[in-house]
């Protein structure tokens, strides 16, 4: 997951400051980790 998150690492950190994501990002696994990963990389291909 993480290589395809490559180039596109500043807007998906930017769209989860807008959800809190970050701190729940640092505080556990990492991308990774989240359930979340693949809704906001569908939230990234919309912008």
């Amino acid at each position: 997951m993480y290589t395809v998150l490559v180039g596109v690492e500043d807007e998906l950190w930017a769209l989860m400051d807008r959800h809190n994501l970050n701190k729940i990002v640092e505080a556990g696994p990492g991308i990774e980790g989240l359930d979340i990963t693949d809704e906001l990389v569908a939230m990234l291909a919309q912008h």
